[in-house]
């Protein structure tokens, strides 16, 4: 339940302002996740909150919830997610099917295994997802400024984002693009050093959570 280690990590550290990549934290999402576990001895996954504190900024309307109300909320914001990245990427290609084919593909989108098995533990990987398309959207519009902030805030999940950043930043260079890679790098440093400032040591705690993940 990917949603919970989002929800709780966010709750940690916005309502309590205590270290979202505290012990603490893994323990309260690992005794949550055995209530429903049969074997009391099987090895939780992926209970530590292993992303960027900006990555909270998605998450903050939904911890302020109960996690149960929550949870059914962001639900519903992933399946929407679904829905606007099949139809962004639609037009990103171009693409002119029937309306009867539109529909087949939009309804794949969300039905599909990956589709809704990611709504259903509620990854935030749909989320950025969508922020990516919506970033090749834009540079495909001559709109580098808005695309460089939409790949900023997609490295909230950087193993996702990072390989596309680093794929777009080459072709801006070889493009000549630099408001792309200007406005990419600025609102990144703005958002690593906004909350360095309401917690300093979080690039460290982050990458000390990789370091100690046993799935790393």
């Amino acid at each position: 339940d990917e949603f919970l280690v989002l929800w709780e990590g966010t709750h940690t550290f916005v309502k309590e302002g205590n270290n979202p990549y505290s012990k603490k934290v893994s323990n309260t999402v690992d005794r949550e996740l055995r209530q429903d576990i049969v074997d009391p001895g099987i090895r939780m996954r992926y209970t530590s909150f292993q992303y960027p504190l900006f990555s909270t900024l998605f998450v903050i309307p939904f911890a302020l919830l109960d996690y149960q109300t929550a949870r059914l909320a962001w639900m519903t914001l992933l399946e929407l997610c679904l829905i606007a990245t099949a139809l962004i990427s639609m037009r990103l290609l171009n693409w002119s099917g029937s309306l009867f084919t539109n529909i087949v593909l939009v309804l794949f989108s969300v039905l599909w295994y990956y589709g809704a098995r990611a709504v259903i533990v509620g990854q935030l990987s749909t989320v950025i997802a969508l922020l990516m398309v919506l970033a090749l959207w834009f540079i495909q519009q001559g709109q580098d400024i808005i695309a460089g902030v939409l790949l900023a805030f997609s490295m909230a999940k950087p193993q996702l984002a990072f390989p596309l950043v680093i794929f777009v930043s080459l072709w801006a260079i070889s493009t000549n693009r630099r408001d792309l890679l200007l406005s990419a790098s600025a609102s990144l440093g703005v958002l690593v050093l906004a909350f360095m400032v309401l917690m300093p040591n979080w690039p460290l705690a982050m990458l000390a959570q990789w370091l100690n993940s046993p799935y790393l």
